[in-house]
């Protein structure tokens, strides 16, 4: 335990702020080739469509199907989807009380925002860096929690923003009407669709199959896909920031502090 305690000085100088800057140095870079117009908005889609469809997709599938179930801690999994839970119908909650006029759909990216983080971007570099060595085990739970968020509460918040949606529309077009199994349908419909649900749903399955341990053809195939993952999504972060920066308004601002402070003092509290 001593020599644990002694060496977290030289884990952070050694591996944590060489993480941390390596982060924020790939951040920077896309802020500056947003500022620069470097790469149009074009280019910027495209970025997000292979994070989003193919690099996270994989990273999901790769690390489920080489997870030992059988050694993941249950019960600390659970205590983080009642967590979640809690938080997220909190905020919902809280929203539906607090804004005028009512809408579903700040309700549900709220509690969207107050659960979700960016798990695999930003968390996942740190805790590779800080724990590879002494607790590597802490690695797979990033990939098991952040599911979590992506295929059970999620939903609940699209379902909410679908809501806001169809009422909209039927304040528009005073006759027309919207039934709750086409809601339902076209939520699940969405769902269904997302290639991160189905690489999850998939690397479950397939963990089975391969029991455990992924074929060396296929690891050797996916993994110049995953290991583009962490670069491009932190390069795209920082695109995206280009401008937005100067379009925050002071509501939003407050907004975003407010779910960020509830969130970090909440979570920990309720875990």
């Amino acid at each position: 335990m001593t020599n644990d305690t002694n060496n977290i000085p030289l884990v952070i100088d050694g591996e944590l702020y060489p993480a941390l800057v390596q982060c924020f140095f790939i951040i920077s870079i896309g802020y500056i080739a947003g500022q620069l117009n470097l790469l149009t908005s074009a280019h910027s889609a495209g970025l997000s469509r292979y994070i989003s469809t193919f690099a996270l997709p994989a990273v999901i599938f790769k690390n489920l199907v080489d997870i030992q179930f059988q050694s993941v801690s249950w019960r600390f999994l659970s205590s983080v989807l009642i967590s979640k839970t809690i938080l997220f119908f909190l905020t919902m909650i809280l929203t539906f009380i607090a804004e005028r006029p009512r809408n579903f759909s700040s309700m549900g990216q709220y509690s969207i925002m107050a659960t979700q983080s960016n798990d695999f971007a930003l968390m996942l570099p740190i805790i590779e860096a800080v724990y590879k060595q002494t607790h590597p085990e802490f690695i797979r739970y990033i990939y098991l929690i952040a599911p979590i968020s992506l295929v059970i509460l999620n939903p609940i918040g699209f379902f909410l923003i679908e809501i806001q949606k169809r009422i909209d529309e039927q304040r528009k077009c005073r006759g027309k009407t919207w039934n709750a199994f086409q809601l339902i349908s076209a939520v699940f419909r969405n769902i269904s669709r997302n290639p991160i649900v189905i690489c999850t749903l998939l690397g479950v399955i397939f963990n089975q199959i391969f029991k455990q341990h992924l074929p060396h053809i296929i690891d050797y195939t996916l993994t110049p896909i995953t290991q583009s993952f962490t670069g491009t999504a932190l390069f795209y972060l920082g695109l995206t920031m280009t401008g937005r920066l100067n379009r925050l308004h002071a509501r939003l601002v407050i907004t975003v502090f407010l779910l960020s402070v509830f969130k970090s003092i909440l979570f920990p509290l309720i875990l």
